[in-house]
């Protein structure tokens, strides 16, 4: 194995470096990072700390080279899903985080010490974890159909931004958020599939009250009895049928019926009865009647004694 793949990326140098560069790091002790970048120095199995971008010496008898670690901005991918909204309804979104992790002070050291052994992969799901924990704050105060249209997308990516800022424990940790962006809103699978269901029998139910009962009833009998007869094992049991059958006739709308129903006999106005003192009537002027000539006592008026009455005391 060539001698130059055993270096430390701050003792390795490309082949048209400058002569100054190559003889700085081979004869002169020196060490490089290039810009953004610092390499962690252990004094022994201990974190002593970091040094760089550009040229830096170490001591060669109790330190030696760590970890290289990039200090510009970095950007991972999120998905953060089943989301909480306003109604009961999750929703996931998608997008990008830049930020930035750097040891130097003042990042207290011992948080230092832990986040550079981290991998690149271990600090960004850290980056990501915690930022969820804030977007959950924001995405409850919106409705699922306002997530979906993109709309509230600012507010809440300046929002997460600044509480990201304001956190103590983060800063003291060395990281910034520079840049939080949500591109798209996302259904879970299995919202979707709740939603095309309900979508589902929003249909059926529309196109169902467009069909007669009789219809409707004759053909679920006949698919059932079709399918029953395809295997060897009858799936629907014919009085579960029978009663669900009787279920819906009970639960459709009555039919509506029309009753006949007889005129009243027609009325003869005042004017059509009997001729006053006449004895007959206007239809059948030779027809005579017993009360013929009489009128009905007013209600009003006291009764009145027929003149055929003999009054004892006189």
């Amino acid at each position: 194995m060539n001698a130059t793949e055993n270096r430390h990326p701050a003792e390795t140098y490309v082949s048209n470096a400058p002569l100054f560069h190559k003889i700085r790091l081979r004869f002169l002790g020196y060490k490089h990072m290039p810009d953004d970048h610092v390499c962690v120095i252990y004094e022994g199995e201990s974190y002593a700390g970091v040094r760089g971008p550009g040229y830096f010496r170490i001591n060669g008898w109790h330190e030696r080279l760590g970890e290289v670690v990039k200090v510009s901005a970095r950007t991972t991918p999120f998905t953060y899903e089943n989301l909480s909204t306003r109604e009961p309804v999750p929703v996931s979104l998608t997008g990008k985080i830049t930020f930035s992790f750097d040891p130097r002070p003042p990042t207290e050291k011992e948080m230092a010490m832990a986040f550079v052994r981290l991998s690149a992969d271990a600090l960004n799901g850290f980056v990501q974890d915690a930022v969820r924990r804030l977007v959950r704050l924001y995405t409850p105060q919106y409705t699922f159909a306002a997530l979906r249209s993109s709309v509230p997308f600012p507010e809440i990516e300046a929002a997460v931004v600044q509480d990201f800022a304001r956190e103590e424990l983060l800063r003291r940790m060395g990281l910034k958020l520079g840049r939080f962006t949500i591109e798209q809103s996302l259904t879970p699978e299995r919202t979707e599939a709740r939603l095309q269901e309900a979508a589902q029998r929003m249909y059926n139910a529309d196109a169902v009250q467009q069909i007669p009962l009789n219809e409707l009833l004759l053909a679920l009998y006949t698919e059932l009895v079709e399918k029953s007869k395809g295997g060897s094992e009858q799936i629907w049991n014919m009085n579960d049928l029978a009663t669900l059958i009787q279920r819906l006739e009970k639960s459709a709308a009555p039919p509506t019926r029309i009753i006949d129903v007889a005129p009243p006999p027609p009325t003869i106005p005042d004017s059509d009865k009997t001729a006053s003192g006449s004895g007959t009537t206007a239809s059948d002027p030779g027809t005579t009647t017993p009360d013929a000539g009489k009128t009905a006592p007013d209600s009003d008026d006291p009764p009145k004694r027929s003149s055929s009455y003999l009054d004892p005391d006189l």
